[in-house]
């Protein structure tokens, strides 16, 4: 369970209970691809399989790279426009791991 507060004139608590510090499961994304082979169309599955090793750690590591959003040029004074950074700079790290790992080679994956 993980609990943030933040405290501009008054406390602002919220309180979450999705993830661990623990390495977590593998997560399995299966994807259907149509192919005509011979007039007949087949559907091929195949599946992609990611694992998640303390994802907590690294998610938190990229996520200071962002905090610029929150402190930087952009001063949040108010607690609602904090948390609007925090959720959008979150989102932001997501979607630079699920770019970099469809853009990397098998090899290179980096973040698993």
């Amino acid at each position: 369970m993980f609990v943030m507060c933040w405290e501009d004139r008054k406390p602002k608590p919220v309180i979450l209970n999705q993830e661990t510090t623990f390495p977590g499961s593998d997560s399995h994304w299966t994807y259907h691809r149509l192919i005509e082979r011979d007039g007949v169309v087949e559907t091929f599955r195949y599946e992609k399989c990611v694992s998640r090793q303390h994802m907590m750690e690294l998610f938190f590591s990229f996520r200071q790279l962002t905090f610029m959003i929150t402190t930087g040029r952009c001063i949040a004074r108010n607690w609602t426009h904090r948390l609007f950074s925090t959720l959008l700079s979150m989102m932001v790290v997501d979607a630079f791991l699920a770019h970099r790992y469809d853009t990397a080679e098998e090899a290179e994956m980096l973040f698993l």
